[in-house]
């Protein structure tokens, strides 16, 4: 994030964090580098980070980063290769992905639905799920005097894994939570 959250200011800050975040998490080589919170309107470039800014960081290793307003998303290109996005790839229904200039190649700029694919594959079970970082947010809003909060885009996997998880522990969540299913992933029955 950029001030006042964080310390990024430009492109090479962002790298810097997420390149001391590998090495202070000590990751292993095939788990996936997740960052959150970019702003593209306070760095220094004015622009979104793309596939070669997070390659710079690794060629081996999936990278992906969120936009702080959760409608976009920057991923690698090993990230995108895991999500099967390629140039032959065509835009998803309520989604966009950005191509380099003067080809169909993706920059890796994700826009609404185009992150899916890569959000699929970074939470798909391990250590990457949900839960830990969703039960942190949560303990925050209670800490703050939150008594209820809302996910208003929220997949059945991450309402299957809170669920999972209330039921694995038995212990209620620290605040109420309400989750609006992303209409996309409703069936056609509910639909």
């Amino acid at each position: 994030s950029s001030p006042p959250v964080g310390p990024v200011t430009d492109i090479a800050s962002l790298q810097a964090k997420l390149r001391e975040h590998i090495a202070a998490k000590n990751l292993p080589q095939d788990a996936w580098a997740v960052g959150y919170g970019y702003d593209d309107s306070l760095l220094a470039e004015k622009r979104h980070p793309t596939r070669d800014d997070l390659d710079a960081i690794s060629t081996s290793r999936p990278i992906a980063i969120m936009h702080v307003s959760g409608h976009l998303s920057v991923a690698n290109s090993v990230a995108l290769a895991l999500a099967g996005i390629t140039a032959e790839s065509k835009d998803p229904p309520g989604g966009h992905i950005r191509r380099k200039p003067g080809s169909q190649e993706p920059d890796g700029v994700l826009e609404e639905t185009a992150a899916y694919g890569v959000l699929g594959q970074m939470y798909r079970g391990g250590p990457a799920s949900p839960v830990p970082g969703l039960l942190a947010a949560l303990q925050t809003y209670a800490s703050e005097g939150f008594t209820t909060v809302q996910d208003g885009a929220a997949n059945p996997a991450d309402i299957a894994a809170v669920q999972n998880h209330i039921a694995a522990t038995g212990q209620a969540l620290p605040v109420d939570l309400v989750a609006f299913p992303t209409f996309g992933s409703l069936s056609k029955e509910a639909q």
